[in-house]
Parts: C-alpha cells; structure tokens; sequence
C-alpha cells in the first residue's frame, strides 16, 4: 500500500499513484508550495467523461498555478498524455502544465499558445527550496528503504555517497522493479539502477540495495538479455558493514545442444547458486568501491556544496562504469 499524506489514507499500490507521490513528495519536502495549497484528484467535469486532474498547485491567493499530470514510468510522454492535460486545463485554467513518468518531465507555459519552458521559466515557487540539498545523506536511504538503520555510520555514510552518485547524478535510467530472485520466496522489489554493459549487446545489469531487516541490507544485481534474466548475483551487507553470504545463479549454458541436455533439465531455469571463494578479486572489488571513501578528484569549477561532498555528475557517470564493469565480470564472466 501507498501512504497519501494529502488525503491521509492508504492507497493501492499503482505505478502511476507510485509517481504521483514520488511529485507530491517533492512539493511538500523541497519547493515553497505549502501542503495546503495542493489539490489531489479533483473532478473535472467533461462532456465524455468524468476526468480527475493528478494534482494542482496554487498560489498564495489561491488560484490555479500549475496542474501536474503523472504517468507510469513504463508511459512515454507525447502528444496523447499532453493532450489530455491539456483537456484539463480548460477547466482548471492555470498558467502552466506539467507532464511526468518519473523519469522524464516536460514544463509548459500556458500563454496565447502551449510554449515549452526550461528550469530558468519554472515559477519561484516551483523552485527547491534549498538549492544545496543533497542525497548523500545515510537518512535519506534509510527513509526510502535502501539501508538499514542499524548500519554503522561509516559505512552508511560511504554507502549513501555512492547510492546519490548512481541514483542521481550518473545519468543512468533508474526504475522501480520486481524481480523473482532464485532461492528466494518473494521478489525483490524496489527501485533497480540500470546499466549498459560493454561488449555483450541486448544485455542490461540492474541492480539496487534494499534493507531486509533494521540492521542487514541485501545487494543485488541481474544480468538481462533480450528481456529474458540470465544472472543473478546477491549478498547481504550487515551491521559490521562487511559484505557476507555472496550467491550466484546463472542460466544454463544456452550453446549446449538439446542432445546434452539431461531429460529432467530445464535449460532456462537458473543453476544450483556457484559460490566464491574468500578472496575472489570481483567481491573484493565490489566491497572497496561500495565501502571505501572516493578518491577520485572534485572539479573546482562546481558549487561549494559539490566540492564539500565529492557529488558531481562526471564522479557520478564514473562510478556507474567503474560498477558496471565489476558486475559484467560477476554476472558475465568477463
């Protein structure tokens, strides 16, 4: 269930309601748009349907300032979805439209046409309140289910360092999955990260952290090529903030003729779990980068709080190849 903190009541757990409170949490937490000038799901009245906008946004003599249309993160944004808000705001007739998926937004300044505008054209009000916010905090992970509070404060500091890194400033496409991980009862659900991966085409690795208990997370990645997963990694990072109990599966080998293939095999059921030994250079790898501080060098040209808290997008895009290179040789064996 989702938490709808305007309406105070529990909602069904929908990628689109997922979305909209992914905006409504921005509004209240960052911007200068106060709880109570919000509007969640007001009738719009239409001539073939009873339409409901996703959220308005007033200002501080209470009329309309922006309607806010939120979409899925598997909808791409075009023409029908900008359509349709436009359609609402016949009605609601404010001065600017947004659209998102979560992933992507698009800003409209409503004047004598629809004219698209940038973050220099955003109402004051739109803006982050403070402008030097920042993700690296450990809280921040705690509060949205990545670490657990129980974490060491090192390694919950180094970890959030590098979770805002990938999240947030690698460029990279984040979305939120649920994957039925092997030996495992239920899937594991949560907002993956996804990779590129070089040298293995049509293939993707997503991995993310999730907190399973108040002091052990588990790590986890999968390799997927051409929709279909083909490996999985896991290990559980726990309150010694150690790596511990890695477990790999991966598909049977697919260039295996039918003819080698035991009767009662499934060739595209995952393998028994490989294990590592202690000293295997990949894990010992994947625990420096999550667990040592980064000593890549800041750029001096950046805003002070970048410069205090080593976050830049050229570190973020860095950190995402470095990682994706050490989970191509996990996953891939290569």
């Amino acid at each position: 269930m989702l938490w709808n903190p305007l309406k105070r009541q529990l909602l069904k757990f929908r990628p689109e309601e997922r979305i909209r409170l992914q905006v409504l949490d921005y509004l209240i937490l960052q911007t200068r748009i106060p709880s109570a000038r919000i509007a969640a799901e007001s009738p719009v009245p239409s001539r073939f349907s009873r339409g409901r906008t996703d959220l308005v946004c007033y200002d501080s003599r209470f009329h309309p300032l922006l309607l806010i249309e939120c979409k899925a993160d598997t909808v791409r944004l075009g023409p029908r979805t900008a359509t349709q808000s436009a359609v609402y705001n016949r009605f609601v007739k404010a001065p600017y439209l947004m659209l998102t998926n979560g992933l992507e937004d698009a800003f409209f300044h409503v004047a004598k046409q629809l004219e698209a505008i940038d973050e220099s054209g955003y109402p004051a009000e739109f803006a982050p309140d403070d402008p030097n916010w920042h993700s690296a905090d450990p809280d921040y992970w705690m509060e949205r289910g990545f670490l657990p509070p129980g974490l060491p404060a090192a390694a919950a500091t180094t970890v959030a360092h590098r979770l805002a890194l990938l999240f947030h400033l690698s460029d990279e496409t984040r979305s939120w999955l649920s994957i039925p991980f092997p030996d495992r009862q239920m899937p594991l659900t949560h907002h993956y990260l996804l990779l590129s991966t070089t040298g293995h085409p049509n293939t993707l690795i997503a991995f993310t952290f999730c907190a399973v208990t108040p002091e052990m997370a588990v790590f986890s990645a999968v390799a997927n090529r051409n929709k279909r997963n083909i490996a999985y990694f896991c290990c559980s990072l726990g309150k010694d903030g150690a790596f511990r109990d890695p477990q790999f599966f991966s598909e049977k080998n697919d260039d295996i003729p039918d003819s080698e293939i035991g009767m009662m095999d499934d060739p595209h059921a995952p393998a028994l779990p490989s294990t590592f030994p202690s000293g295997d250079s990949n894990l010992m790898e994947l625990n420096d980068f999550w667990l040592s501080p980064d000593d890549d060098p800041v750029s001096r040209d950046i805003n002070p709080i970048a410069v205090q808290t080593g976050l830049t997008t050229e570190l973020g895009v860095r950190s995402a190849r470095r990682l994706a290179l050490i989970l191509e040789r996990l996953l891939l064996g290569t």
